[in-house]
């Protein structure tokens, strides 16, 4: 939902249609193209040259990478036996690395909201993963220069196994249930990758996506605003059952850009790169699912490691300060939209197919 909060006094009013954006993907001098939408004398936003000089001295180079898995993280991962081996001790063994790895954390990153990680690590927080999402462990650590927080939360979805749920994390359906995800297209379908760092029989896939954000209530108050995303997902489903699902933002390619200038929002509504959104900071989403053993032995439960890190577009002279109000706002309505939202529209999305699994 976009906001139209009103701005401090201090702060730099809001850019109207038309006008030069601060952080515009368009700098070239190219004449505009005509649209039957559009009036005689609105322009097209432009497009800056470095990115096509890019690619004219990196032909066919992909610009991004899934970071890579540390070895011993790998090894944890594949040698754990779902049938016998301790969840809890698993993530404390892997979710410090990954949380390093996959939310691009400095040296020595301090928690700021829900440690010491020792804590929220520990068994006693297995019999918490039932609660609302609003009540589940949620860690949050120390805001750096320029970037707003990184985060992770602890969640548990009862009768269903990764392999049932993690495929329908990744499909266009589940990023636009979100209310703030106005559109998401898929750009490359899955296709598979090597299996290594992954022993042989992981099933290593990669596609692409584009997606659009806008910012909830109150975003505007602090220069946050609708943001477009380019990224890669990055999908290994180990031969354990374990799966690991990355979404990590790139730069888009000349053809993406061309593409997309102008693109109807899931609501049908036109909208226009660099007007109505603006390319996104940081926008890095991860799943680390486990299958977990249910009260009767059997495995029937999948335990959620959800990792996020989301810088979005900033307005012109916007200083992303980590304490006072912005503070405020990110731990209530920012991890709000960011963790517990995704949390619960998954919940409803796994019981809407166990109920209709009982009504066939």
């Amino acid at each position: 939902m976009r906001t139209s909060d009103q701005m401090p006094a201090n702060h730099p009013p809001h850019r109207r249609r038309g006008q030069p954006s601060d952080r515009r993907l368009g700098a070239s001098t190219q004449a505009p193209r005509p649209s039957a939408n559009r009036g005689e004398g609105q322009r097209r936003p432009r497009w800056p040259r470095f990115f096509f000089a890019l690619y004219a001295l990196c032909p066919g180079v992909a610009l991004a990478e899934s970071p890579a898995v540390p070895a011993d993280i790998v090894e944890k991962l594949q040698s754990f036996d779902p049938q016998k081996g301790d969840v809890m001790a698993l993530l404390k063994a892997v979710v410090p690395k990954l949380s390093t790895l996959y939310l691009k954390l400095p040296p020595g990153a301090e928690v700021q909201k829900g440690g010491p990680l020792s804590e929220v690590l520990s068994p006693a927080v297995l019999d918490k993963l039932n609660a609302s999402p609003g009540s589940l462990p949620l860690v949050v650590y120390r805001k750096e220069d320029g970037r707003l927080p990184a985060a992770f939360i602890l969640a548990r979805y009862r009768g269903v196994l990764p392999s049932q749920m993690g495929p329908g994390l990744v499909i266009r359906e589940a990023a636009v249930r979100h209310p703030l995800v106005s559109q998401s297209i898929e750009l490359r379908p899955p296709s598979p990758l090597p299996e290594a760092p992954w022993s042989a029989g992981t099933v290593h896939k990669s596609s692409s996506a584009f997606c659009t954000v806008d910012m909830p209530f109150g975003a505007g108050l602090f220069g946050l605003r609708g943001s477009f995303v380019f990224a890669d997902w990055d999908i290994a489903t180990l031969q354990n059952g374990i799966t690991l699902e990355s979404y990590l933002d790139r730069l888009p390619t000349p053809q993406e850009v061309d593409r997309f200038r102008t693109f109807k929002d899931k609501k049908g509504k036109e909208r226009t790169l660099e007007d109505d959104y603006y390319q996104v900071k940081e926008y890095r989403l991860t799943h680390l699912l486990i299958p977990e053993r249910d009260e009767t032995g059997k495995l029937a439960n999948t335990i959620q490691v959800y990792f996020v890190r989301i810088v979005p577009a900033l307005k012109p002279g916007t200083d992303l300060v980590g304490s006072g109000a912005l503070a405020r706002w990110i731990f209530a309505r920012g991890a709000q939209e960011a963790l517990i939202t995704p949390v619960k529209l998954i919940r409803d999305a796994v019981e809407k197919e166990k109920e209709k699994l009982r009504n066939k």
